[in-house]
C-alpha cells in the first residue's frame, strides 16, 4: 500500500492536544508529504494493558520478518512489506509468526 501521510504540528503542540508526552530520547521533526517508499518515522501512542500511563513513540511503517532482522536496512529495500492483508497473512511465512504473536492496531 502506498501512502502519504503529513504531521506538521509541534511537539509541544501534539502534547497538549492528546495529553501524552513523548518518550524520552525522541528526536521528534514534523513531516510533510512523507512517502511510504521512504520508510518515514511515524510517531503513534504507545500503550500496553500493564502501563498506567502512555507515550508518544517513534516507529517506522512495515515489518521485516524474522529472517531479515540481521540486515533491516537490506531487507526493507529488496521487501516493500507495508502490509499485511487479513486474508491471507496466516497463509504467508512472512507474516504468520508476527500476526500470533505481535500485533500492532493503527
Amino acid at each position: 500500500m502506498c501512502y502519504e501521510l503529513s504531521l506538521t504540528k509541534s511537539a509541544k503542540q501534539l502534547e497538549k492536544a492528546i495529553q501524552v508526552k513523548f518518550r524520552e530520547g525522541i528526536d521528534y521533526v514534523p513531516y510533510y508529504h512523507a512517502s511510504s517508499s521512504n520508510f518515514p518515522t511515524l510517531y503513534t501512542i504507545s500503550t500496553t494493558q500493564e502501563a498506567k500511563t502512555s507515550h508518544i513513540k517513534a516507529m517506522e511503517w512495515g515489518m521485516v520478518a524474522s529472517w531479515g532482522q540481521h540486515d533491516i536496512e537490506n531487507y526493507c529495500k529488496k521487501h516493500k512489506n507495508w502490509n499485511a492483508e487479513g486474508e491471507t497473512m496466516l497463509d504467508l511465512p512472512t507474516y504468520t509468526e508476527a500476526a500470533r504473536t505481535r500485533r500492532c492496531l493503527i
